[in-house]
């Protein structure tokens, strides 16, 4: 990695005025002498410690913590001479499931780092010192804040933000002939929707993620205020690699960055992971005034709907085309209800009705009913065997079979009566046959026990009962209906 850049953009900000240096005093000095009790491996594993646990309970979001004193003014105004960060609200994409950035950042291995470490208090002060005594030489930052000496490159970066420091890291600035694998520079513009031969994008013209992403490289990747509408080569290039699954070494491309703004006055960025910078070597920063994340500095709900961006089913859209879905998505919910409503009404007018003065025999058997899930069922399946029709057409047709099925319904309710009836005729009918033979029986035993026992008197007795039987008339009792039981 080469400390020199190709080239640099002569409309990026400068600074507003200078910063002063902070002179420690002599109780300061003493206090930070390093203990000889520690060796630099057993100083270097406790700095370690302190930093990868995060102390978020005094975080919050919110306005910056100052008085209204002119020191907190004056406060205020040094932190506009740098970049405001661009970090992850990491359990508000858990709870929203923002796979699609959360699986980026997972690939990167970036979620810690910008999900806790980079979650701090700024220290515009401490930044001024970091400034103006910096120095840079073969990849590694020299620089002393509160009179304490700091120095680091790329791999102690790497270990105090627990990322991977490796990846693209080819920093540079203008016009480049740029190349990633074996993917060119026009490739690399038209797939983020550029045009050929043309080093910069408009952010409307990005996708929605692409253009979170973009707000991410410019904010806290490689922190510029300067054309913040328009991604340039270098913008394009990390975004590419973020997309496309590649590996990116932001390390390396944050000392590149560091070198090529401080040195030329730019607005500097980083603010944060500096302050984790200055803890890491034990920098007393109690008597700088801090400054707390404000709220659109976290990737939410809110950040995102200010950029015209939201986050549906996992992934990033439009916000005004998640409003335009939810819409419709609620007028079709409507004019279900109300077509569920109208199918309800229809099925009552429909139903048939049973007569509480219908009395059925249980000798009948259950009288036959209609279905009209079946008859539903019926019409859906005609419908899409014969074509589809209007609701008119299907409404008429299932209210012809209806009628049918009634008319059906009644014929069988009258031949079952019918067969009641001619069932109680006959069984009066066989009361009265018997009734009538019973008679006969007991004449017959009358006129047997008063003859004399000759076979003559016998046989003149069986002649004149069998006479006496063929010539009597055939008696037809009546019943009348009341006497009919119910069928």
């Amino acid at each position: 990695m080469s400390s020199e850049n190709s080239s640099t953009h002569s409309s990026q900000e400068s600074p507003n005025s200078s910063p002063q240096q902070h002179s420690p005093t002599t109780f300061e000095k003493e206090k930070l002498q390093k203990p000889s009790s520690l060796t630099e491996t057993k100083k270097r594993k406790r700095q370690s410690e302190d930093v990868l646990e995060p102390k978020l309970e005094n975080l919050e979001l919110g306005e910056p913590i100052q008085g209204e004193d002119e020191a907190s003014k004056e406060l205020a105004q040094e932190a506009n001479r740098y970049v405001p960060i661009f970090v992850l609200n990491l359990p508000w994409c858990q709870e929203s499931k923002y796979k699609e950035l959360l699986e980026i950042l997972q690939f990167q291995g970036w979620v810690n780092c910008f999900g806790l470490h980079a979650i701090d208090f700024v220290y515009p002060k401490a930044m001024d010192e970091f400034c103006e005594n910096f120095s840079y030489s073969k990849g590694k930052i020299s620089s002393m804040v509160n009179g304490v000496d700091i120095s680091f490159d790329s791999d102690y970066l790497a270990n105090l933000f627990e990322i991977p420091c490796d990846g693209y890291d080819n920093y540079f600035k203008g016009k480049y002939n740029l190349k990633i694998g074996k993917i060119g520079k026009d490739e690399i513009l038209l797939s983020l929707g550029g045009e050929k031969g043309i080093n910069t994008i408009d952010h409307n013209s990005l996708s929605p993620l692409n253009k979170l992403l973009f707000n991410l490289v410019r904010r806290t990747i490689l922190a510029r205020t300067q054309k913040r509408s328009e991604a340039n080569l270098l913008d394009c290039a990390v975004i590419y690699c973020l997309t496309n699954r590649i590996k990116v070494n932001f390390p390396s491309l944050m000392i590149s960055h560091l070198d090529h703004t401080v040195p030329s006055g730019y607005k500097v960025g980083y603010g944060t992971l500096l302050t984790k910078i200055f803890k890491s070597f034990q920098v007393p920063l109690e008597q700088y005034g801090k400054l707390a994340l404000r709220e659109e500095q976290y990737i939410q709900g809110s950040t995102l709907h200010s950029l015209n961006l939201g986050v549906l089913n996992g992934k990033t859209l439009l916000y005004t085309e998640i409003l335009r879905m939810e819409e419709e998505k609620k007028k079709k919910e409507e004019e279900e209800k109300k077509k569920k409503e109208k199918e309800t009404k229809t099925k009552a007018k429909t139903r048939p009705t049973v007569r509480k003065s219908r009395r059925i025999n249980k000798k009948d058997g259950p009288i036959p009913t209609v279905n009209l899930e079946e008859e539903e069922a019926e019409v859906e399946e005609d419908k899409g065997t014969h074509g589809s029709g209007t609701s008119e057409e299907i409404m008429k047709e299932f209210e012809n079979l209806r009628q049918k099925h009634l008319d059906i319904e009644g014929q069988i309710f009258m031949m079952r009566q019918t067969l009641g009836n001619l069932r109680v005729v006959l069984e009066n009918r066989h009361e009265a046959i018997m009734l009538y033979l019973s008679q006969i029986r007991a004449a017959v035993g009358f006129s047997v026990s008063g003859a004399a026992g000759s076979s003559l008197d016998k046989e003149a007795a069986g002649t004149s009962l069998a006479k006496e039987v063929a010539g009597t008339p055939k008696v037809t009792e009546q019943t009348p209906d009341d006497a009919i039981p119910p069928s």
